[in-house]
């Protein structure tokens, strides 16, 4: 918990290959989680509801992205 960061610095080149995620992300980490997966081409699609210090957040690759 709290190493959302991290943990998809690690995984470029997953992210690369990679048309959706759903992540839940700690409240203290959601501006740099976000950045970091917008860089690879990913909308934010959705965000749920604040819950003890975490939000879920649904992204998807951009169209030109996915070829």
């Amino acid at each position: 918990e709290g190493f959302e960061y991290e943990v998809l610095l690690g995984a470029g080149e997953t992210l690369k290959k990679t048309r959706n995620i759903i992540i839940e992300i700690s409240l203290e980490n959601i501006d740099k989680v976000r950045e970091l997966i917008f860089s690879y081409d990913f909308n934010l699609v959705e965000v749920g509801e604040p819950r003890d210090n975490t939000q879920y957040h649904l992204f998807k690759k951009t169209k030109a992205s996915e070829n």
